[in-house]
């Protein structure tokens, strides 16, 4: 009995420990900017959950995994530090992202270890996110390549069918499909359905999650359809490919975790299910999709691209910002806008809290907001033509989740 007490106080004294540097680890808001006290970041309630279920598993707990929310990208401890020559000195988060170059060669020979279940996908769908293929596609070109992947072709007309697109008259071929959608947001579909076969599984659960993941590429391709015009960026394709497979790595996290755990932390938001991953797995989705990544061969300069992708959430801003980094942010914004509107937080424009410095995912990128070409996109988020983009997204994805279909295969 002594000894239950004991840990039961222990796991206490832990999970109060994990609160507190939690509370430490949290955004700080720019100086000048008044906003009101009492709004508290997205996504306090970090993995303090996580960490319970460690503790009543029996699992041993790192105390790294604390101190590593305490010694990201501030400088407040160091003496004399500036910012690298060309970047913003916008305070950063107290959070320390993990990446494949900083992880120990051992830890990342074992997260290869688990990977090694995951299917390679066919060539013909590697061939979709070559560069000479996102640069130069024709829809004769794609609808050739589609239709040797029978499966691709079925799933592709099955969801162009589905009420996330709510059509009045059925699609009864890729080509058509094509011809509806465009060449762009059908590659990018192939794309995530390859992902889904090679990383799926028979639990329903999982499918049911790895539906919202498609859900949420869909809903991105159409965003960055929908504001790259308009800020003068042009690479769309890359934009929106590179944004897909940024969720690479979330469609095998569930497999690494147990039960349900990885879809309750998704909803989170990026920060906070990061936070997560590094403390339950000593890595994150990032790592995974890059290690992947890696193992398909897919060209160096996209793995490149998708990472810094999603060190939009952690990295300073650029001065000046380049068009890569310009379409990189974009693409990050639109991922992020895409799972408020999937998770049901977003259906109006006011929602959007791209602005907000109370809000984890967005401290860093608002230094985007201060400089061309993104300086122009609070505006655009805030104009009449997206908003009725932007409903007609939302209506689309509760239009799909109340389907039959969903239900079932929840």
């Amino acid at each position: 009995m002594n000894a239950a007490l004991a840990f039961f106080a222990a796991a206490v004294a832990v999970v109060g420990l994990w609160l507190l540097l939690r509370r430490r680890a949290h955004p700080r808001r720019v100086a000048g900017e008044g906003r009101p006290a009492a709004r508290r970041a997205r996504g306090q309630v970090a993995a303090a959950p996580v960490a319970a279920e460690r503790l009543s598993a029996g699992a041993a707990l790192s105390t790294g995994a604390y101190d590593n929310l305490l010694t990201g990208g501030r400088d407040t401890g160091r003496a004399g530090a500036a910012a690298p020559a060309g970047e913003e000195t916008h305070p950063t988060l107290a959070f320390d992202l993990y990446e494949v170059a900083t992880l120990e060669p051992a830890d990342l020979e074992r997260l290869r270890q688990r990977l090694t279940g995951v299917s390679v996908p066919p060539r013909s769908v590697q061939q979709l996110m070559s560069p000479e293929f996102m640069e130069d596609v024709s829809p004769r070109a794609l609808t050739e390549l589609l239709v040797c992947e029978p499966v691709l072709t079925a799933r592709i007309i099955g969801r162009v069918n589905s009420p996330f697109y709510g059509l009045r008259s059925p699609i009864s071929s890729v080509a058509h499909a094509i011809t509806y959608l465009g060449c762009n947001a059908v590659r990018n579909m192939a794309l995530q359905f390859a992902m889904e076969e090679a990383l799926t599984g028979k639990d329903p659960a999982l499918r049911r999650f790895q539906s919202q993941l498609l859900d949420v590429g869909a809903i991105a391709v159409a965003l960055v359809e929908a504001l790259a015009p308009k800020l003068g960026i042009r690479d769309i394709s890359a934009t929106s490919t590179q944004t897909v497979l940024s969720f690479l790595g979330d469609f095998v996290v569930p497999r690494l975790l147990p039960g349900e755990t990885a879809s309750r932390q998704w909803a989170l938001g990026l920060a906070e299910r990061t936070t997560a991953e590094q403390f339950s797995l000593g890595a994150n989705a990032m790592v995974i999709g890059q290690l992947l990544m890696e193992a398909w061969e897919l060209p160096e300069g996209i793995r490149e691209d998708v990472r810094d992708l999603n060190r939009v959430l952690v990295r300073r801003v650029p001065n000046p910002v380049g068009e890569r980094d310009a379409r990189l942010a974009l693409g990050y914004a639109c991922a992020r806008i895409a799972e408020g509107v999937v998770l049901g937080r977003i259906q109006e424009p006011g929602q959007i809290d791209i602005d907000d410095d109370c809000v984890a995912e967005f401290f860093q990128f608002q230094g985007y907001l201060a400089r061309p070409p993104l300086q122009r996109l609070s505006e655009i988020l805030a104009s009449g033509e997206f908003a009725r983009s932007l409903r007609r997204l939302a209506r689309g994805r509760a239009a799909a989740a109340d389907s039959p279909a969903v239900a079932a295969a929840g």
